[in-house]
């Protein structure tokens, strides 16, 4: 911080602060509620096998027959999916600082230290926001990539398909509370990978997580808590770095608005503005669902990195030593390995 006189009044001073910056991000939220599990890979795709065996009450049979029950056959079917590649590059050349000043001072010259580190940050930026988006992506059961396209569909390479419940909340005698019931008891009976689900989260829209919280069976609830008073006057809004997110708990369900706007650059270099879902829909996955959230991150273009990171970074000058180049690279793939687990919730009025 420092502070400078104006020159238009002498009694007056005006104060350079730090840089106000507008960040766009909504880095890591998704991995807080969910924990996707993180796995380095030297590889440019992974292929993993889907198994399935079914578990049977085998027949009775007859002691010195020579009758048997047969064992039953298991099923492999390897899928192969590539990671998302992006490179990010900015040139540095004396006329992005030279007779410039240092944003939030008053005299300071702009350096080329300072830019480099202003075009990392930018660069790292976008693509920790992609991570965010393509994490986002994959908790519907599809996962996308940069550019807002399909990157992995397990209902397809399955032959399986989505379980979708309508809460039709515009309605005020509907039994939310059973069709929720019903939501988790179908999550919980595809999960089956070996281990016990703590509980679960919806990811809602806007209008879907309003209308449920307006709902009088919802509200009706909240009547019965043992500070009712509390329940009811405050608001379920908690401010984050990035924006606000709503919460409540109903049917030991916790309901999450969180769908941020994400700026996506397609193909032509042309910026849309996309979200993951519609405002009236949510998407219910299991909490402490050991691996069915997966993170690979992957190698750089560097012939002699192999070694997959969640982020490869570097510089370098060249020849005529006139430009200073950065570099940013990411390549990833961020899916659930069981989406039969996941259900998707909306309301039609």
């Amino acid at each position: 911080m420092s502070t400078a006189l104006d020159f238009g009044n002498n009694s007056r001073v005006t104060d350079f602060t730090t840089e106000v910056k507008h960040i766009d991000n909504q880095y890591s939220f998704v991995d807080r509620i969910i924990g996707f599990e993180e796995r380095n890979t030297q590889h440019t795709n992974i292929t993993f096998d889907i198994t399935d065996k079914k578990t049977v009450i085998p027949k009775s049979n007859i002691r010195n027959a020579k009758d048997f029950t047969k064992g039953q056959q298991r099923s492999v079917q390897p899928i192969s999916i590539f990671l998302d590649y992006i490179r990010e590059e900015d040139l540095i050349t004396k006329s992005d600082f030279l007779d410039y000043r240092l944003p939030g001072t008053a005299d300071q010259v702009d350096t080329l230290t300072a830019v480099r580190m202003d075009k990392f940050s930018g660069l790292v930026d976008n693509i920790e926001n992609s991570v965010e988006y393509k994490r986002l992506s994959a908790i519907t059961g599809t996962s996308y990539n940069a550019y807002g396209e399909v990157q992995a569909d397990l209902y397809t390479a399955t032959g399986t398909s989505q379980t979708s419940v309508d809460l039709l909340l515009g309605t005020a005698s509907t039994d939310v509370g059973g069709l929720l019931n019903g939501a988790v008891r179908t999550m919980t009976e595809n999960y089956r990978m070996g281990s016990r689900v703590s509980g679960s989260v919806v990811f809602c829209g806007n209008d879907l997580f309003d209308k449920l919280a307006a709902h009088d069976q919802v509200r009706e609830s909240l009547v019965n808590y043992a500070n009712p008073g509390e329940q009811l006057r405050n608001g379920n809004m908690t401010a984050e770095v990035f924006g606000s997110v709503g919460y409540f708990v109903y049917k030991s369900i916790t309901f999450v608005n969180y769908n941020p706007s994400f700026n996506v650059l397609d193909a032509n270099g042309d910026v849309t503005t996309t979200k993951v879902m519609s405002d009236d829909e949510g998407f219910m996955v299991p909490t402490g669902a050991a691996g069915m959230f997966q993170s690979y991150w992957g190698p750089s273009q560097e012939i002699d990195k192999v070694e997959g990171s969640r982020l490869h970074a570097r510089e370098y000058i060249s020849d005529d030593k006139e430009t200073w180049k950065v570099i940013v690279e990411n390549a990833d793939l961020h899916f659930c390995n069981n989406p039969t687990a996941i259900i998707r919730l909306h309301t039609s009025n």
